[in-house]
């Protein structure tokens, strides 16, 4: 039985791929139609060129995300439909600043989730799933999660929770 808004049939072309990625405001701006990106298909270690063919111009459902559609512009043997991919894009922001970078070494990591202990007002230490961006040194950029202005844990002694008293350096 069909649910109304959902589709009725998906078509593919097994000699055409795309690829649908979500890039962060902070660098849409920078990203033209037709710009040659690098695309790796991680299930096959292969590397391959690819063009920008759409860039979304809403991102009212993604959490500040813009979606770009990439075409491949070889026909890989090996290559499903559903596979994972890597953008390598190139963007010529320079606006660096903004960006909100913590030491790597703040991470947790719990199966899939990334995320952070911040720091409360009454001296608690909370837990925060955060969106990561790029690594540049010893830092990892937070594209969402916590704010400029909140004071995050890189190291403690003992079992940090949710709730654990803590005492600021």
């Amino acid at each position: 039985m069909a649910n109304p808004g959902m589709p009725l049939i998906a078509l593919e072309n097994p000699n055409h791929f795309e690829v649908i990625a979500n890039v962060p405001e902070s660098e849409i701006a920078t990203i033209k139609t037709d710009n040659e990106v690098k695309v790796l298909i991680k299930s096959i270690n292969k590397e391959v060129k690819g063009t920008i063919a759409a860039i979304s111009k809403s991102a009212s459902n993604t959490g500040g995300q813009f979606q770009i559609r990439v075409n491949l512009e070889e026909n890989l043997e090996g290559i499903y439909s559903g596979m994972f991919a890597t953008l390598k894009l190139t963007t010529n922001n320079d606006n660096q600043l903004s960006a909100l970078m913590v030491d790597k070494n703040a991470i947790i990591k719990k199966g899939d989730l990334k995320g952070l202990y911040v720091v409360s007002q009454q001296n608690t230490a909370v837990l925060r799933w955060v969106r990561l961006g790029r690594q540049v040194g010893e830092n990892i950029e937070v594209l969402s999660g916590i704010s400029n202005d909140e004071k995050y844990i890189v190291e403690h002694s003992g079992k940090l929770f949710n709730g654990a008293k803590i005492s600021v350096r």
